[in-house]
């Protein structure tokens, strides 16, 4: 019988411990966040959990959450630029220090949703190694150098995200962390959802 309360203990303890890491580890290291819009859509869609990291370091094709000011909502954007680059919006393109992010055209060619294909006109943009696919956006012009300590982030379905066309740069310590994953994938059907 004493074995039996050792183990229990023991079991216990390992118990409290796991719960006690688990809680740290989501205050200190990552978070949960349900995506509540179908701006990063395709890629992402208003419903899914996503586990968030903490990091310090954010690169080109993050995607990342982050705040506004003093604004409590939280959006989940995709960076496309970091300090000293040259960012050009033109004709629904965007180009970074000259260079265009879309290698691939995708003009009236069905994205797969995860409830099936809709006609969604768009693009692949690709940074390092990563790819991603883009709606196509409203016909934006603009050309600004972001600044030191910012991040220049979009929205995969440009026409309804509002990103840095609307606020402009963000700043590095408004971003909380970048979407390591998604934990759950929503069962709606996209695109669809608010502007955020």
């Amino acid at each position: 019988m004493r074995g039996g309360g050792a183990g229990s203990r023991w079991w216990g303890a390992a118990a409290l411990s796991l719960v006690a890491a688990l809680v740290v580890g989501r205050a200190l290291l990552f978070d949960l966040r349900v995506l509540d819009s179908d701006t990063m859509a395709p890629g992402l869609q208003a419903g899914d959990l996503l586990l968030v990291g903490r990091r310090a370091r954010i690169d080109v094709g993050d995607v990342v959450v982050l705040r506004i000011g003093s604004d409590p909502e939280r959006y989940v954007k995709r960076v496309v630029a970091l300090a000293g680059s040259q960012v050009e919006l033109s004709a629904g393109r965007v180009f970074v220090d000259g260079q265009a992010l879309d290698v691939e055209d995708r003009a009236a060619v069905p994205f797969t949703w995860r409830c099936g294909a809709q006609t969604a006109p768009g693009r692949v943009e690709v940074a390092g190694a990563r790819r991603w696919q883009v709606v196509a956006s409203r016909d934006d012009r603009s050309v600004e150098t972001v600044p030191t300590g910012s991040a220049w982030v979009l929205g995969d379905q440009r026409a309804r995200s509002r990103d840095s066309r609307t606020w402009g740069p963000v700043p590095l310590d408004e971003i909380d962390g970048e979407v390591l994953a998604v934990l759950w994938h929503s069962r709606r059907c996209g695109p669809a959802g608010g502007g955020a």
